[in-house]
């Protein structure tokens, strides 16, 4: 049985700032992407949640070298933050068969989670941005909001993300229809100022698409003033995108191929 002492806070913050990212899809109930995979690994509590479509890591630095992977269930992540979160330090001791902490005893999800440590890509991200998290956010509403209710493809938009390499702007655009009498499409845009870094050969401007909540629910957790977003483009697609805080937490998210 491993055994590792975590602050309060930083477990609390750590499973709240991932639990969003679990799938709430009824095929999954009860089963591994449903819950938060504790993940003692490279001397890190890993707290992990996905969909499959995203995913959400937050890292916690432990004194134990040990490796072991468990899966807890919503309900029981909001109980241990509302016990954790009143104490200093907390004890945690994991088997494959039980979860204790500070000596309360909770069950596993029964399963083996996806292997998430592989996703990186080895050789790093192509393009890096750093953008003002308060004017991605206020960007994204702004052109959503302006979608009538009525248009709204279910519970998400899809929004469309722009990188101009050389006026370092990141444009984002959703479909407007304001006027549904009106011949096409017509859109709302919001530029950005972003600084760029490119890596490896990509220097070219470039268009993704992205579920608007995903995004959003993805730098949430962040609470420095500024995001660091990462794209990982594989041929003429962008496969892979990454969004950044502190070295603590980060949110992987697939994009969506089209409005």
């Amino acid at each position: 049985m491993a055994k590792i002492t975590v602050k309060g806070q930083d477990l609390v913050k750590g499973i709240q700032s991932v639990i969003y990212a679990r799938s709430k899809d009824k095929e999954f109930k009860d089963k591994p992407l449903s819950g938060i995979c504790l993940s003692l690994t490279n001397n890190k509590l890993n707290l992990v949640s996905s969909n499959t479509h995203r995913l959400a890591l937050y890292s916690i630095p432990t004194d134990t070298s040990e490796e072991i992977d468990v899966i807890i269930s919503e309900k029981t992540a909001k109980e241990i933050i509302k016990k954790a979160g009143k104490k200093k330090d907390v004890e945690i001791e994991i088997d494959n068969n039980v979860l204790i902490v500070n000596g309360l005893e909770y069950g596993l999800i029964q399963g083996k989670y996806p292997n998430y440590k592989g996703l990186h890509p080895k050789n790093g991200f192509d393009i890096e941005i750093v953008v003002s998290k308060k004017e991605l956010i206020e960007a994204i509403n702004k052109v959503v909001k302006e979608r009538p209710r009525k248009e709204k493809g279910g519970k998400y938009d899809i929004i469309k993300l722009t990188l101009l390499n050389d006026a370092k702007k990141l444009i984002i655009t959703a479909k407007s229809h304001k006027s549904p009498s009106a011949a096409g499409d017509e859109y709302s845009s919001v530029e950005l100022d972003v600084s760029i870094n490119f890596n490896h050969f990509f220097y070219e401007d470039f268009i993704i698409y992205f579920n608007d909540r995903y995004v959003q629910e993805a730098i949430t957790p962040i609470e420095a003033d500024n995001v660091v977003v990462r794209f990982l483009k594989i041929y003429d697609e962008t496969d892979m995108t990454e969004f950044v805080a502190d070295g603590y937490y980060s949110a992987l998210v697939m994009p969506t191929r089209t409005w």
